[in-house]
């Protein structure tokens, strides 16, 4: 009984290994030449879908690993079900000569000892089936910041198929690929050769050594003919070719560049427009602004944005959003950034907007220079021709906002008929605290009758620079600067969703279709909530959960 148990348990290890081994590991080609792939197909069936880690630096003496592919699919037979693992490693021979590839373990498993024989590849051969990759930077000292293209150039003389790129990388820039790419024929020693081009466009971002990895190409090539060597006819090689490193020496900006931002360019453009005339302006009018920023040479995220800022006793800027993008021209990218800005006069008499003016780098020349938009002079009118205009703002802002600052009942609205004469006095007596607190409130007033005006005519930007004027003289503390912020001081859904479309309508192709009506209505309608005391955080409910309504 005793040799039966051990014969029993004999063909259950058997069976049990049956199950686990490697049913093949083997290599694609025993015999290929110096700068061809070599693939390693490793396969075997289990019970259980078991992929394992495959460690193969064991290989990595005599090849570099390319990359390893692993898969698993499932078989039925009859009623049995087994799992096929399989592992594909592509690989690149370093020498010639006959190379081993070592056992390797996959869980309790080791895959058998196989041997490659990999041939030098006569001059002949190479002749006939030339392929290279080659790499070159113009210029090979860029500035910082400095567009530097960066060509791959694949030079053959046999037909490719599967052909694949792996472009360099590098540390300590940005990269645009694919720029441009071109074809064509080049004749060397007497002999012609197809041409394939890639540029792509690179922005240092730091001084000093920039160091690339080489290009990689892989593709399939005919196989040589058999007296030549090892393969049929009809066969193809797979090959990997590697281009030399590249080295850029990145220089610094220059010591005597004056330029508040650092733009290197070939060529720069500096233009404006305005939105309308400028004559017959008043204050508490506003005119839009428009400056173009046309750069070769630099991305249109590089351009500056906001080159007119700021609050003066004359005039108050408000900026849009800017659009900047970029698009090629040759080899040359070329970024333009356009941005358009409310100027709201708020001061009688000649107001003088100051020139601008931008600095830039000639990366051609090497010279600094500067590109100008003059200054203009405009005469505003008063903000209305009648003597009463003051009493007017006066009566206004005590309805709309002196309430809302003192936060009373609606019963004090018959205050203002009462207190309009002392006010009025006060004013006239030119009280510096005082006057100060009233023009406060009167630019407000001024600025609310603007947003009411462009809502009526369906002015979204003048509409815009009004909101954001009334909203900071309204919160002076919030430092409030887009629509976004003025969301935030009413807690209601539906004036956000006006805020919304206001901000949609500034960058759609036609902004004479936007109403304004439902953002004054949903204005107010805050507002009246904020002087009553009134949470609207009920609404956000409900518009989350309409059930809640019924």
């Amino acid at each position: 009984m005793s040799g039966l148990r051990l014969l029993l348990l004999t063909g259950w290890l058997l069976s049990l290994g049956t199950n686990c081994l490697a049913q093949s590991a083997r290599m694609q080609s025993e015999s290929i030449y110096l700068g061809d792939i070599a693939t390693l197909l490793i396969e075997y069936e289990h019970k259980i879908p078991s992929l394992y880690a495959l460690d193969t630096t064991q290989l990595e003496e005599d090849f570099e690993i390319l990359d390893v592919r692993s898969r698993t699919s499932r078989l039925s037979d009859s009623e049995q079900f087994t799992n096929r693992m399989q592992w594909e490693v592509r690989m690149l021979p370093r020498r010639s000569g006959l190379l081993i590839i070592p056992s390797m373990k996959l869980g309790a498993l080791r895959t058998p000892e196989l041997q490659l024989e990999v041939l030098p590849l006569s001059s002949g051969a190479a002749a006939r089936q030339t392929v290279e990759i080659e790499i070159f930077a113009e210029p090979v000292s860029p500035l910082v910041g400095q567009q530097t293209n960066v060509t791959l150039r694949l030079v053959f003389n046999t037909p490719l198929l599967d052909v694949y790129w792996s472009e360099p990388m590098v540390e300590g820039a940005n990269i645009l690929r694919g720029i441009a790419e071109s074809s064509y024929s080049l004749r060397r020693d007497g002999e012609y050769y197809d041409v394939i081009e890639r540029v792509m466009a690179v922005f240092p971002e730091v001084q000093g050594v920039l160091e690339f990895s080489p290009a990689g190409l892989r593709a399939s090539v005919d196989a040589l003919r058999s007296e030549e060597g090892i393969a049929s006819p009809g066969e193809q090689r797979q090959i990997f070719r590697n281009s030399a490193s590249l080295r850029l020496d990145v220089r610094d900006i220059p010591a005597g560049y004056t330029g508040r931002y650092w733009l290197p360019a070939r060529e720069l453009e500096l233009t404006q427009r305005w939105e309308s005339e400028t004559d017959d302006i008043r204050v508490g009018d506003s005119i839009g602004h428009t400056i173009t920023i046309v750069a070769r040479g630099l991305p249109g995220k590089a351009l500056p944005v906001d080159l007119l800022s700021g609050r003066n006793a004359a005039y108050g800027v408000y900026a849009d959003q800017a659009v900047q993008e970029h698009w090629i021209e040759g080899r040359d990218l070329v970024g333009r950034l356009e941005q358009t800005f409310a100027i709201i006069m708020t001061h009688p008499g000649i107001v003088t907007l100051p020139e601008v003016n931008l600095k830039w780098w000639d990366v051609d020349a090497a010279v600094e220079r500067v590109a100008v938009l003059p200054a203009r002079s405009i005469r505003v009118l008063p903000a209305s021709a009648g003597g009463d205009s003051e009493v007017v703002d006066i009566l206004t802002w005590l309805r709309y906002d002196l309430v809302e600052e003192v936060a009373v009942k609606p019963v004090w609205l018959l205050a203002p008929i009462l207190f309009t004469g002392l006010l009025w006095f006060a004013w006239r007596m030119r009280d510096g605290v005082l006057r100060k607190w009233l023009s406060a409130g009167l630019r407000r007033v001024r600025a609310r009758q603007r947003l009411r005006r462009a809502c009526r005519l369906g002015h979204p930007r003048q509409a815009r620079a009004a909101l954001l004027e009334w909203a900071a003289l309204r919160w002076p503390e919030a430092g409030i600067s887009g629509l976004v912020h003025v969301g935030k001081r009413f807690d209601s859904v539906t004036l956000d969703t006006e805020l919304s479309r206001l901000d949609r309508a500034l960058y759609a192709p036609s902004a004479a279709s936007w109403d304004g009506a439902g953002l004054w209505h949903e204005l107010r309608a805050a507002e009246a909530v904020a002087r009553n005391g009134r949470t609207v955080a009920p609404q956000r409910l409900r518009a989350l959960y309409p059930s809640a309504q019924n």
